[in-house]
């Protein structure tokens, strides 16, 4: 998953004018004028319009579809430190199998603090993909992407806990970590947490609460997922 365009408040700053003006100017639709100011912010030295104007030309908008020069502008980006040009730049090339290049890309985003790319250094962990196969290495870059505010982080840590994936199986951590990521409006986190408090099987780890599954699988029905949906019925029909 890469990111598209990021808008940033840079108040202050000597080109935060061109900047905001490119971030209104793409809210409003009018890309072509978006990426003439982003072009404009990236030569005045800000980086995020260098990474913003790379988002433009790989998704097509306001300018025509441009793979090597959105890999130029996020290289740029990278080398100076804005850490969405390292993680785009990283998820080309992971797209390419060329995991020797990824790593270290994500390696900086992630240490500048950005959850998807500390995220997918936890699955290429858990997958032995272009690195040695460590699920507990793995699982702590999960919990940094979930402390910087990624719920897949959180939801993928949750599911080690549940299935003693390189961490002791803890069924309340489980429960701790889907709510977190159900917080951060992930559908399947919330749902588990109804599931982990219902669930036959997971009685004798924990102690379960009907009130909170149900609280919960609305939660995961309100945000659309259809499984939560059918457990608050069933639980309102005394069927669950």
């Amino acid at each position: 998953m890469k990111k598209i365009i990021c808008m940033m408040i840079c108040a202050g700053a000597l080109f935060a004018s061109t900047l905001n003006k490119a971030d209104d100017a793409y809210v409003d639709g009018k890309y072509e004028e978006a990426a003439k100011l982003y072009e404009k912010a990236c030569d005045e030295g800000d980086m995020q319009g260098c990474y913003n104007l790379g988002a433009m030309h790989e998704n097509e908008r306001g300018v025509k579809y441009d793979m090597q020069k959105a890999i130029s502008l996020y290289e740029k980006a990278c080398n100076g430190d804005n850490v969405y040009g390292c993680y785009n730049l990283a998820m080309v090339y992971s797209d390419l199998k060329d995991y020797a290049k990824a790593i270290p890309l994500l390696t900086k985003a992630c240490n500048g603090n950005d959850g998807m790319a500390c995220f997918n250094l936890g699955v290429f962990n858990f997958k032995g993909e272009g690195m040695k196969e460590d699920k507990k290495a793995g699982n702590e870059f999960f919990k940094k992407a979930c402390q910087y505010g990624t719920p897949e982080g959180c939801y993928e840590l949750a599911r080690s806990y549940v299935r003693g994936h390189g961490i002791e199986l803890n069924f309340k951590k489980a429960e701790e970590f889907h709510a977190k990521a159900c917080e951060m409006h992930h559908a399947r986190g919330c749902y588990n947490v109804g599931a982990l408090n219902t669930n036959s099987k997971t009685k004798e780890h924990m102690k379960q609460d009907r009130h909170k599954a149900k609280a919960f699988f609305k939660q995961g029905c309100d945000l659309g997922d259809e499984q939560s949906c059918e457990n608050l019925m069933f639980m309102e029909l005394g069927k669950l």
